[in-house]
């Protein structure tokens, strides 16, 4: 099965061994709230943030990231990037951060 995800196309770039990055690493919020998506991916102003989830695509999943995402605009990052992966069905969900985000198949 991980084979199948760092060779996936629209995965492998965040995979690479070019790539700087962190597994599972918790971020800490000033309320005491902790944050530890997947695998966040960085490229210098930018940032991708990867979380792998069993179908099927809930709202909750994509407000996680969300979550994620708006911790690393208040570090000043300048694009950030949202992936979900889905085991099984081997889908991925993607979307550039903004405020209002948008999913984009």
């Amino acid at each position: 099965m991980l084979k199948k995800i760092v060779k996936h196309p629209q995965l492998a770039r965040y995979f690479s061994k070019d790539v700087a990055f962190e597994n599972e690493k918790e971020i800490l919020h000033a309320k005491a709230t902790r944050y530890k998506p997947d695998r966040i991916v960085f490229d210098g102003t930018s940032v991708v943030l990867l979380d792998f989830k069993a179908p099927p695509l809930v709202q909750e999943h994509i407000d996680n990231l969300n979550n994620y995402a708006s911790l690393f605009k208040d570090l000043l990052f300048a694009e950030i990037k949202c992936v979900l992966y889905y085991f099984d069905v081997e889908e991925v969900e993607q979307w550039s951060f903004v405020e209002e985000a948008k999913v984009e198949s």
